[in-house]
């Protein structure tokens, strides 16, 4: 079966390390190909400070362009109301058909949450995780909640590749960088062209993005 990875985020903006962790993420995963989904307007962010998405899109279409095996969806700039991850799988499970394998690449920190998540019971059904650590190599313990959900799939499972609902930690060092880094860097005229592709850092100077961020 083809395996599709879902790589969600702000990408506010895309930078060099979310490039390292797409490649480590499609060869762990033994992936086919590889989907960014720039956020909409997240219910648990707060949108301050952000590009506007038609510039969160543009930044990631010109550092995806350069990668083969990936390509960017809008599904989620184009929904109206809150970003939730269960309508955006529920939209690439209807696009793609029941026969793909979807794997979706999370933060530890969003494991550590994911029993928070709208309808996080029906995500199982959907997906497979890939877990990328963060900021630290200590990884947090999976909820009850989430671990009942696991449980509930390998006993409904016979096969001995489920299609979704299992979680893999991915080996991977943390990003050593950070979008609000970036911001805040360009807001005080710092050095960033190091951690940004280069055209995404032409992108921002072009239209003066995050100047008065801060």
């Amino acid at each position: 079966m083809k395996k599709i990875g879902l790589f969600g985020g702000t990408f506010d903006p895309i930078h060099l390390g979310h490039v390292r962790m797409a490649a480590a993420f499609r060869e762990q995963c033994g992936l086919d190909e590889l989907i960014f989904i720039p956020a909409g307007a997240a219910y648990h962010k707060d949108q301050r400070g952000q590009a506007s998405a038609a510039d969160r899109l543009a930044m990631t279409q010109l550092a995806v362009a350069k990668l083969p095996y990936a390509r960017v969806s809008d599904v989620d700039i184009v929904r109206t109301g809150p970003t939730y991850t269960a309508d955006t799988l529920a939209a690439m499970r209807a696009e793609h058909g029941p026969e793909v394998v979807f794997w979706w690449l999370m933060g530890a920190d969003s494991l550590a949450q994911l029993h928070t998540w709208r309808h996080f019971e029906r995500l199982f059904a959907l997906t497979h995780f890939a877990v990328a650590p963060r900021d630290s190599a200590i990884m947090p313990q999976i909820h009850p909640d989430i671990q009942a959900c696991m449980a509930k799939k390998s006993a409904n499972k016979l096969d001995a590749e489920p299609t979704q609902g299992t979680i893999r930690i991915l080996d991977l060092s943390p990003m050593l960088v950070s979008s609000s880094e970036i911001r805040h860097k360009i807001a005080h005229q710092q050095r960033v062209n190091d951690v940004l592709d280069p055209d995404v850092w032409a992108y921002i100077q072009t239209h003066s993005l995050y100047l008065g961020s801060e």
